[in-house]
Order: C-alpha cells, then sequence, then structure tokens
C-alpha cells in the first residue's frame, strides 16, 4: 500500500499472498486505487468513491520500519480479532 499526499491509497497484493478475501479489498494478484480517511488514530477507512463501497480496518500495527522495509498491519475482520490481521509491506525500489 503507497498512501499518497492528495488522499489516495494504491494496493497490490501478491497472486501467492494468502490473506483472507474478506479480509482484503483486492484479490491476490490483483491492484487498485482507493480514497482512503483515517479515522482518529486507530481505524483507516479504504472506499472506490461517493457511490462504492467502503471497508474499515482497525490498525493493529502503525507503519514502522524493519530493516529496509515499512510494515503495518490491518485487521478487517468483524466481530475484531486480532489473529485476523494482515501485514502490508512496502519494499524499498530494487
Amino acid at each position: 500500500m503507497a498512501i499518497t499526499t492528495d488522499g489516495h491509497a494504491k494496493i497490490s497484493q501478491a497472486k501467492d499472498s494468502k490473506v483472507e478475501r474478506w479480509n482484503s479489498p483486492i484479490v491476490p494478484g490483483g491492484s487498485g486505487v482507493f480514497l482512503v480517511y483515517f479515522r482518529g488514530d486507530e481505524r483507516l477507512e479504504l472506499t472506490t468513491g461517493l457511490f462504492g463501497g467502503s471497508k474499515v480496518y482497525h490498525i493493529d500495527s502503525n507503519p514502522h520500519a524493519q530493516g529496509k522495509q515499512i510494515k503495518m498491519v490491518l485487521n478487517g475482520s468483524d466481530p475484531y480479532k486480532t489473529s485476523s490481521g494482515m501485514v502490508l509491506v512496502k519494499k524499498p525500489p530494487p
């Protein structure tokens, strides 16, 4: 996930990822652009626009550096389960 200064989130998912379908806004191997809204310090909402659907995620782990990568954990489970979080990773360019 890359969040731009104009409030968009560009998301791609590896084809071999093991993310539960209900927890991801895209399918494995897919990508998309969403509007992103932060709801306080604990929630992030992704939406496809005014008439599109939206999904609210609990931020289990804020973005943090881990080696040369930046990681964060989002969790869209409802009801909330800590074990359902998905790790988002931003890798440095090759």
